[in-house]
């Protein structure tokens, strides 16, 4: 982790559970050649590319949960160039970094994704719009379930994430221990009390840093999660 509520490319592989080099391509775009040999380029799918800190890229907070919407729209069948363009174009024409967490979107978004598409002179995807959208609206309304907005600036975009579920114990908050995973009620690090409960014991945890031993459990269960595992501390 580079800061507070930045992550390196790692740290967000690690808290969306995809694949690093799958997060550099969305971030920065790539190219390949085609059959005919010649060489494509695609833009990156979240307008703006991936920043850096001295050489150093990284991903903020935003850049996490657009990617959460982003990949949760491929998996429920939303076509990759439907989601690129949608993204560049917001950047260039509305100068929407996030155009998939924000108010208007939430609100307006299929009206968006057809104006943009025909601003950028795409029209033959525009017979897909009311689908693709249908497709998206479906699946941004389970995303939205486990985050917070600011209710005084909701198009500030997402503030708090909770990767198991408002009832899973954990908080991503970018505004606290530097935007790692933490559970709730205690605000301590999931991968700390995770490690020393493992090295020690649950109890042992649970006692020094004043949490109870469901807490430590939680912290230990996500922990296994992120790895891959199916123990989610419930």
């Amino acid at each position: 982790m580079v800061g507070g509520g930045v992550y390196s490319l790692t740290e967000a592989s690690r808290l969306l559970r995809t694949d690093r080099r799958k997060i550099r391509r969305w971030l920065r775009g790539y190219h390949y050649r085609s059959s005919a040999g010649h060489r494509r380029e695609l833009t990156p799918v979240i307008g703006g590319g991936l920043p850096e800190s001295e050489g150093v890229p990284y991903l903020t907070f935003h850049d996490l949960m657009e990617l959460r919407f982003v990949e949760t729209f491929l998996d429920a069948g939303v076509k990759m160039s439907m989601i690129r363009l949608a993204s560049h174009e917001a950047v260039a024409l509305l100068g929407l970094r996030h155009l998939f967490q924000g108010q208007r979107f939430r609100t307006d978004g299929h009206q968006i994704i057809a104006d943009l598409i025909h601003r950028s002179g795409e029209e033959h995807l525009l017979s897909l719009v009311s689908q693709q959208f249908e497709l998206m609206d479906v699946t941004s309304s389970v995303l939205l379930r486990d985050v917070e907005f600011d209710p005084d600036d909701p198009d500030r975009g997402i503030t708090r994430w909770r990767p198991l579920g408002s009832d899973g114990g954990i908080l991503v908050d970018p505004a606290l221990r530097f935007g790692a995973p933490v559970v709730e009620g205690a605000f301590l690090p999931t991968h700390t009390l995770a490690a020393f409960a493992l090295a020690e014991s649950i109890e042992t945890a649970a006692d020094w840093y004043d949490v109870t031993p469901g807490q430590v459990r939680q912290a230990i269960g996500f922990e296994s999660w992120l790895r891959g595992g199916d123990d989610r501390g419930g």
